[in-house]
């Protein structure tokens, strides 16, 4: 008899092998799957953000609960960051050379969201530097009291 793991690992080539018999790709199934496997542009990433924490995907009491930050910044599904003196709600991911972050200031009515294939560049990720380069450069030119309605998208 097989140890577990050993168990678990024969089940696992077993399903690789009959996805692969059948054609499905292994980004629907394989890795990314708990990632979520979407793919979407970074307008949709930001009017996504928009709509969820505007209370029109979920109940406004749903929202709250998302976004009440405890242990690591974390909330349900919702991280929190601080950037330029606000705290930010979002999160960010990777996979496979492709990065996305789409991050909101509530106080602000500002959404940031950015998705790109490149590579590392130097330290850190290569999203953060160009969403972080986007948010300075929005902070310098925009008063604190300025209101943006519509969601700034790089990608």
């Amino acid at each position: 008899e097989l140890p577990p793991a050993e168990v678990r690992l024969v089940r696992w080539a077993a399903l690789v092998s009959a996805f692969g018999r059948l054609g499905v790709s292994s980004a629907v199934w394989g890795p990314v799957f708990t990632d979520g496997g979407l793919a979407s542009s970074s307008l949709d990433l930001a009017q996504f953000a928009n709509a969820l924490l505007g209370g029109r995907l979920v109940s406004p009491a749903a929202v709250r609960q998302m976004t009440h930050l405890g242990l690591g910044h974390y909330g349900f599904g919702i991280r929190g960051r601080s950037f330029g003196g606000h705290t930010w709600l979002g999160h960010a991911g990777l996979f496979a050379g492709y990065q996305a972050q789409d991050w909101s200031e509530p106080s602000q009515h500002l959404t940031i969201a950015v998705a790109t294939n490149l590579q590392q560049i130097g330290g850190g990720l290569t999203s953060d530097q160009i969403w972080s380069s986007i948010a300075r450069a929005y902070e310098r030119s925009s008063p604190r009291t300025a209101r943006c309605r519509s969601p700034i998208a790089a990608g």
